[in-house]
């Protein structure tokens, strides 16, 4: 899936030269964590964190210090405390993609942009988790069934015949290469509870590892 489909597409951006103090306002306002900073061409210079504008937070939010903390804030520009240069993500790579430069590089969001190279959207880890979360196909009724296969041509294949053949609905097929043997997940859905008890009866002398339904893991 690209990230195209999944980021947040109004975003919300500051200039390098606008003040600390009305980006403390929009992260209150809004409930972000994260500002790109972007010049006159909408082309991204830096990205802000919260954490950027916490470490001048005031000891209380009364008095002299509150006053003079809002000060220094009204008085310091964006340049000043951004991440220059910040990791970014095109609008064509894959969710895949982002979540491997959020890991290597330890960001928690990565500003989404154009062919232009300009903004074009941001996209977080919460967006990563939803894209993940709607792969699974959990949130589809139904039986998830978990395999052990031998990494051998062929194997998967016969497997999802076996499925079907039991005339299950297909919902999700996810795979994985570990330790040269190949762990398979398959979400599908019967007729009847009945129809997938019967499947998942047939499926036990498959290398069925476990199966879940209703919430429920019930282990082989």
């Amino acid at each position: 899936m690209l990230i195209r489909h999944w980021m947040a597409k109004h975003v919300i951006s500051v200039d390098p030269n606008d003040s600390l103090l009305k980006c403390r306002a929009l992260y209150q306002t809004h409930g972000i964590s994260r500002l790109p900073v972007v010049d006159r061409e909408n082309r991204v210079v830096g990205i802000l964190s919260h954490n950027d504008i916490e470490k001048f937070k005031p000891a209380s939010e009364t008095g002299y210090e509150y006053i003079e903390t809002m000060d220094i804030l009204d008085k310091t520009r964006v340049k000043e405390c951004m991440t220059k240069d910040p990791i970014c993500a095109h609008v064509n790579d894959t969710i895949e993609m982002a979540a491997e430069k959020m890991l290597e590089h330890r960001v928690s969001c990565l500003p989404v942009l154009d062919d232009d190279a300009r903004l074009a959207g941001i996209v977080s880890e919460r967006d990563i988790f939803k894209s993940l979360v709607s792969i699974t196909g959990i949130h589809q009724p139904g039986v998830q069934l978990a395999f052990e296969l031998p990494n051998q041509r062929g194997e998967l294949r016969q497997l999802i015949s076996l499925v079907v053949a039991h005339d299950m609905r297909l919902v999700s097929v996810l795979s994985i290469l570990k330790d040269n043997v190949r762990i398979v997940s398959i979400r599908c859905r019967g007729a009847s509870e009945q129809a997938e008890d019967a499947m998942i009866e047939d499926m036990k002398a498959k290398g069925l590892l476990y199966w879940v339904r209703g919430g429920k893991t019930h282990l082989v």
